[in-house]
């Protein structure tokens, strides 16, 4: 079950209308920057996270650019910099309430943090490992393997989270995900490696050819590929969340979904799943010939999923919300045009209590909050540029203010 006051942030929104509708009043009176095409990613996804060029006019927006106060809902926003290796815990003005340092490790760089109920935090390095530290920075724990992507607590304190385990697969040097459990003091519990459910896999999932391997019976020899080729690491999955199941009325109507299963995204092969640690399988599949190259699919306490949809190949990108059980899109926030609104890797989705969904473009460096009609009521811009290109944001996440201020010095 989640954690209380990470609960309060997937509050769900009922009857919302598709945001299509009211895509021209949402973009009134808001200057609309056109940015050039974004190069493709390179085989290895997590090589692939470097800045987009803007333009000149477009770098002048920077922070906090766009605040309703009657529209938006008030909270603080927590991300984690790549650039500094910092994290930051932000007002609705964008004003810095407190930082914390990443116990790094060689890191590549901090790619994610979240809460804890006392306001330590679980900080991920990639491919480094993962952290418990506390209001000053001090480390409570660390696990240091290839932690990568996401962590989502437990009500017990525990936590689920998405780690890399390195294969030799047919010849080849393979990254295959694994979920695993940890204890709330950082002890491995469990592990449920992907490697293990190939059969599984190969039965449940619609696998294509992906960066040159994935796990089906087809005949492709080591021989036939470069030396450099043979050297890489393959990422034929790249699981990118790791989400908690809440109690729902779907869940009670169908225990495919019900409380404390694991709803995760692969990224690659463009599909979701929900995995029930119990059965220790996969229960429910989706996305096949309708996501590209998703991310961050979230359980709503309706019962629905929100998912944000790259559209790496569709080259604009868009939120959905969607029923499990009719497998039926019910909501969606697309741009006007549509290519206005697109980011190819990273990114997220988070509903907000008022209804209203916190989006987070990665590529843009641009986070902004829309209301169930489309209208933007809040935007933000990366402050932090590397080598003139504004900085990514991998994933902003808005705590509600009681939280927040629960644990926070008053300043």
């Amino acid at each position: 079950m989640v954690v209380p006051a990470a609960a309060l942030l997937l509050a769900a929104c009922a009857g919302c209308s598709r945001a299509s509708d009211d895509a021209e009043e949402a973009e009134k009176g808001r200057k609309t920057l056109r940015e050039s095409d974004i190069s493709k990613l390179q085989s290895i996804p997590y090589l692939a996270h470097s800045p987009t060029r803007e333009s000149k006019e477009r770098q002048q927006l920077v922070n906090v650019v766009l605040h309703d106060e009657e529209r938006a809902w008030e909270g603080y926003n927590l991300y984690a910099s790549r650039t500094t290796n910092e994290v930051y815990l932000l007002d609705m003005e964008g004003n810095v309430v407190h930082r914390w340092t990443s116990p790094q490790d060689r890191a590549r760089y901090v790619e994610y943090a979240t809460f804890c109920t006392n306001g330590d935090l679980l900080v991920i390095n990639l491919l480094k490992n993962i952290a418990r530290i506390d209001l000053d920075s001090r480390i409570i724990w660390k696990f240091k393997e290839r932690m990568h992507h996401d962590v989502s607590l437990l009500e017990d304190g525990s936590a689920y989270a998405v780690m890399q385990d390195i294969e030799q697969y047919r010849g080849l040097r393979v990254g295959f995900p694994a979920i695993i459990h940890l204890s709330p003091e950082g002890e491995i519990l469990e592990k449920w490696p992907l490697y293990d459910h190939l059969d599984e896999v190969r039965s449940k999932f619609n696998l294509r050819q992906i960066q040159g391997v994935v796990p089906t019976n087809d005949l492709d020899t080591v021989e036939e590929r470069t030396p450099k080729q043979k050297k890489m690491t393959y990422d034929p999955f790249h699981q990118n969340t790791a989400t908690i199941l809440p109690p729902t009325v779907t869940g009670e109507k169908d225990e495919r979904f019900r409380a404390g299963n694991i709803l995760v995204c692969y990224r690659e092969i463009d599909q979701i799943a929900v995995f029930d640690p119990e059965k220790e399988e996969f229960v429910w599949v989706w996305g096949d010939g309708e996501l590209d190259k998703p991310h961050y699919p979230v359980m709503l306490d309706s019962g629905t999923i929100l998912i944000f949809d790259n559209g790496t190949a569709r080259k604009y990108s868009r939120v959905i919300e969607l029923d499990p059980l009719t497998e039926k899109i019910v909501w969606e926030y697309v741009a006007d045009p549509k290519e206005d609104f697109f980011t190819n890797t990273g990114a997220s989705a988070q509903r907000l209590p008022n209804g209203n969904t916190l989006i987070t473009e990665t590529r843009k460096g641009r986070v902004f909050e829309v209301t169930p009609g489309g209208q933007i009521v809040w935007e933000w811009y990366h402050p932090e540029f590397e080598d003139e290109k504004r900085s990514l944001i991998y994933r902003m996440i808005r705590y509600p203010s009681d939280f927040i201020e629960s644990f926070l010095p008053a300043k």
